[in-house]
């Protein structure tokens, strides 16, 4: 995908979340948009700082309705990537949490985007086509254990 791709992220952030997946998110975002990206967010949590952050850089926001259960989020995040297929983009979905199990990545891949996963924990298994571990201590193969290859 080039520079000139679109890129879903799907992130949350809060008090009690705390923000480091919206923030990591915000980076990349910014450094993606430089290079001639469009960049959306699907957000279900985050504080009034971070959302400012988000409308000031004048990114697409679509926000899960509170008490949404994860089917549901999944399923507007299909009806996002869908829209964006019909006009002619392929997105990049990248997710950034603890909350999206394997079922939900399959739904993502089922929609045909390309996922990424940013996975600083290493701690479960994940099906998508990029996993990035960022801390120190990541090893190659580290965070998968039944990625696509």
């Amino acid at each position: 995908m080039g520079a000139r791709g679109a890129f879903i992220f799907r992130a949350d952030g809060n008090a009690g979340l705390g923000h480091g997946h919206l923030v990591r998110c915000l980076t990349l975002a910014a450094e993606l948009e430089r290079q001639g990206g469009h960049i959306l967010f699907v957000v279900s949590e985050f504080g009034g700082a971070l959302r400012d952050r988000i409308e000031r850089r004048s990114y697409e926001l679509i926000i899960v309705p509170s008490g949404a259960t994860l089917t549901e989020d999944v399923q507007l995040l299909g009806t996002t990537i869908h829209r964006m297929q019909r006009e002619g983009e392929m997105p990049l979905v990248i997710l950034d949490g603890y909350g999206f199990d394997l079922d939900y990545q399959r739904a993502i891949l089922k929609s045909g985007a390309f996922l990424a996963l940013i996975d600083d924990l290493a701690a479960t298994s994940q099906v998508a086509h990029l996993i990035l571990n960022q801390n120190i201590w990541a090893r190659p193969g580290s965070s998968c254990t039944s990625c696509l290859h």
